[in-house]
């Protein structure tokens, strides 16, 4: 067996990773975007990435408390836009976004369905991937929204779980398509007011 790789840290590299953890950890999707495109341009691995972060204790995500204007802007956008949308709006993720309607007793369900590009985010896939799930016929995108309705996308998780990756996808969101009551019985344990000073992961 071949020795395992090392890989060299400069200090350069160091300042490089440390700005995008505080540019991105907001939101656990564009940090790992961040992260897969400087392994790329490295030619490593993400796991090399992480490790280095955890060693120089930066893996910290830091936590945002809503504030009035998001969500003013939320509950005008509710309705109209899917949750993963508004969270690229808002620069959150899913799962913050689903919260706060929660906490806001408004519907967690918004746009019916799900877009290319929210499938590819909610996965951590490539768009080709999902692309071959359409192919496939697995996922049938609705003819005039083009967008695969949730009921279809349960049934694809039920019955290909060899196609996704668990450790890839959006945890929050997986859990309420496979168990239904997980988001609500998450919010009535951490209280239902809307303006409770509790911190929530972007």
């Amino acid at each position: 067996m071949s020795a395992p790789r090392k890989y060299i840290w400069t200090t350069a590299l160091e300042a490089d990773l440390r700005r995008i953890y505080a540019e991105h950890s907001i939101s656990r999707v564009n940090l790992t975007e961040a992260l897969r495109a400087f392994g790329l341009r490295l030619g490593w691995p993400v796991s090399a990435l992480t490790t280095r972060a955890r060693y120089l204790g930066i893996t910290r995500f830091n936590k945002r408390i809503w504030t009035r204007e998001e969500d003013l802007l939320l509950r005008e956008l509710a309705g109209s836009m899917s949750a993963a949308s508004i969270g690229r709006r808002l620069g959150r993720g899913w799962s913050s976004v689903t919260n706060r309607l929660n906490r806001l007793r408004m519907s967690a369900k918004i746009t019916e369905g799900y877009s290319r590009v929210e499938l590819c985010e909610l996965f951590g896939n490539r768009e080709h991937t999902v692309q071959r799930w359409i192919q496939s016929g697995w996922l049938r995108p609705h003819s005039e929204t083009n967008r695969v309705s949730e009921s279809q996308l349960r049934k694809f998780l039920e019955k290909h779980p060899e196609e996704y990756d668990l450790k890839r996808v959006d945890q929050a969101w997986f859990k309420g398509m496979i168990f239904p009551s997980f988001g609500s019985n998450a919010i009535t344990m951490r209280g239902s007011d809307p303006h409770s000073p509790i911190e929530e992961v972007a």
